[in-house]
Formats: C-alpha cells, structure tokens, sequence
C-alpha cells in the first residue's frame, strides 16, 4: 500500500506542475507558449536590437518574407501613427517584414530604428504581450501615456494606445485593445 501511496503522489504532483507549466498536451489546449521575447530597455526583439544593421535580422530570421512597406500595417491594426526616421534622414525607410515582426531601418549608422511586433507569443520582459488587455501595459508601465481610440480623419481611426519613454533613447508602444502591436524605437511614437 506504501508504494502505490508514492506513485499516487508523484503523479499528482508531476501533473500539477505541468498543468501549472503551461503543459498543453495534458489538457489539450492548443496556445502557444509566451516568450518574453522582447527587452524594452534594451531595444530588442529575440536578440535583433536598435541600432543593429539591417543584416543583423536576417542574420536571426532568415530571409524576410517581404521587403517595403507592408500591406498591412494600418492604424486600426494599432500601429503607431508616426515613427520617426533618424535624424537627418528624409527617405522612406527599408522594410525588413517577417511573420510576427517588421524592422525599419536605414542605410546609415542608425541601421535598425523601429521593430513592430506582432507575434501572438511575444511579451515583454514585464510580461505584457499580443493579446493581452491595454490595461495591463498601464499597470505594468505607469508612466506611459494612454489614449482612447479617436477618429483622425474620416477614412482613418486613431487604435486606443499607450506609449512613452522608458530610458534614454528607449520608447514604447502598446497598440490596440487588446494590444495586437508592441513597437520599439529610440525616438517618440505617436
């Protein structure tokens, strides 16, 4: 009786910290596991930071699935309403688009200077991610400033947003609600 009193408790025990893991084959759930896959404060998403070449995502993700200015960044989709080129550059930026993540850059020493994140399994590394309600990025990131969605013109609406500054050439943006878009950049978005 001892013994299978043991194997009893292992098992409850191994499942308890599966299910409490995240362990999707015990209850069959289908999500994806979270990865705080994105440094605010380093200005970095899976390890392509602000400032990095351009060769530097293909580097991490391969060939881009795209190059331009993609076909879906919209405000509604919540991306930021301006994002800023390096000073003195007035060209249109490079897109670098990927499933789940566009870099712009340039070909100056500024390279990288803004990823938008869209991966539904990207969090930052206070762990707000995609998906989650604006209202957690407000608790989780006091000083940002928040604005309700509001019409900029009568073909375009403004998404509901939070974005500031969160260090020295470090910027944030939580896009949408629930937020679809987290955008980095060394400058103000918005």
């Amino acid at each position: 009786m001892g013994v299978m009193w043991r194997y009893l408790c292992v098992f409850v025990v191994v499942a308890a910290v599966a299910a409490g893991a995240g362990c999707d084959w015990i209850g069959g759930g289908s999500a994806a596991p979270r990865q705080r896959s994105i440094d605010e404060l380093a200005g970095s998403y899976r390890g392509v930071g602000l400032g990095d070449p351009r060769s530097a995502a293909i580097h991490v993700f391969g060939r881009p699935d795209s190059t331009g200015n993609p076909a879906h960044p919209s405000n509604a989709d919540g991306w930021p309403i301006s994002l800023q080129n390096p000073p003195g550059y007035l060209e249109k930026p490079d897109f670098t688009n990927y499933d789940g993540v566009t870099f712009l850059s340039t070909p100056t020493a500024a390279g990288i200077h803004s990823s938008v994140v869209t991966d539904p399994r990207a969090a930052t590394t206070r762990g707000v991610g995609i998906g989650d309600a604006l209202s957690d990025a407000r608790q989780a990131y006091p000083t940002l400033h928040c604005a309700k969605a509001r019409s900029m013109s009568e073909n375009e609406t403004a998404p509901p947003f939070c974005a500031g500054r969160l260090a020295r050439n470090r910027y944030i943006w939580f896009g949408n609600d629930p937020i679809r878009v987290i955008a980095l950049s060394p400058t103000s978005m918005g």
